[in-house]
């Protein structure tokens, strides 16, 4: 079992891992022999060969009586850790950074998905959200990102109730991704973001990265998964810049090296050309122009800030003490 991070952790607490779980369940690919330590599931050039145009995910190694006993040690630890989160969230610091991440993202009902608008069929959710509340943008594009990405809706209420959960799991798994409905959730949520709710572009980020694990499973064509990685940095390096004055943000919505990480998906043991590297990295430089600049132009339009502040320098000084403490 990988280490559970401190910032893994941290949003346990802030209850989001109830839909990072729903994330996980719906997009994972039926398991394999533990045997197997390798799996290949798309190749995008013409060649059936393994090479850089190949895509491929490791299966886990099967685990030992000595992975098992780092395991309980770690267990000990998260609950540790988990309890002195605990400690700083019951102080008054905690409740001021609760109500900004509620203000530019979700709530607590929110995030267990209870809130308002998940109790309404999506076709309300689209009234609201095509009538300008911003919240109700966030929300309905969330759901169509989700749907065209994975094949199922994240509310129960837009399921269909007569389908059972391993039947609903299947055609999950079977699922072929819509990129258009896909994009068409990401500009709902881009109009939320830009409205207030900053938050959303680490919801895009975060589904592309699922979009993307799921192309890869599924072998879609090389050309897509890559417009759909480039447009993942694009908004990674948007949510950098909208939160360039609240760098504490950036712990909650970012790890330290997505783009790697990204590639590690992509091309998976296999050592990508400097010449090829620097065109995707060129690519995604375009369209983070492109989106940055859009941005400035949405916000300055409505006579926003175009790159606000929101957390006070105390509070990111309680971040940075709980965050050492907790480690």
């Amino acid at each position: 079992m990988k280490k559970v991070t401190f910032l893994v952790l941290f949003l346990l607490v802030m209850l989001l891992l109830l839909v990072l779980g729903s994330f996980l369940y719906f997009s994972k690919e039926p398991q394999t022999k533990a045997s197997e330590k390798s799996t290949k599931i798309g190749t995008l050039g013409d060649s059936s060969e393994r090479s850089e145009n190949s895509f491929t995910v490791k299966e886990p190694a099967s685990s030992t009586e000595g992975e098992a006993t780092i395991n309980v040690s770690e267990g000990d630890e998260n609950d540790r850790q988990l309890a002195c989160l605990e400690r700083f969230r019951s102080q008054s610091e905690w409740k001021e950074i609760e109500a900004i991440l509620s203000s530019i993202y979700m709530n607590g009902e929110e995030a267990a998905g209870q809130g308002v608008y998940q109790q309404m069929p999506l076709e309300a959710v689209k009234s609201y959200a095509d009538s300008g509340d911003k919240s109700a943008m966030l929300h309905y594009g969330s759901e169509l990102m989700w749907k065209s990405a994975f094949g199922v809706h994240i509310n129960p209420i837009n399921r269909n109730p007569g389908e059972s959960t391993e039947a609903m799991g299947e055609r999950a798994k079977k699922h072929q991704p819509d990129l258009e409905r896909f994009y068409e959730g990401v500009g709902y949520a881009y109009q939320a973001a830009v409205l207030g709710k900053l938050g959303a572009t680490m919801e895009i980020s975060s589904l592309s990265k699922g979009l993307l694990r799921k192309m890869v499973r599924t072998g879609q064509p090389k050309k897509s998964i890559l417009e759909v990685f480039v447009q993942r940095q694009a908004y990674l390096n948007l949510m950098q810049k909208v939160h360039q004055n609240d760098e504490v943000l950036l712990a909650f919505f970012s790890s330290s090296d997505e783009l790697q990480e990204d590639l590690d998906l992509l091309f998976q043991e296999v050592e990508i050309k400097p010449n090829k590297l620097a065109q995707i990295k060129a690519k995604i430089g375009q369209e983070s122009k492109r989106l940055i600049e859009q941005w400035e132009k949405d916000r300055s339009r409505i006579g926003l800030t175009i790159y606000p502040e929101l957390m006070p320098k105390r509070l990111a000084v309680f971040f940075g003490k709980m965050e050492r403490e907790c480690r």
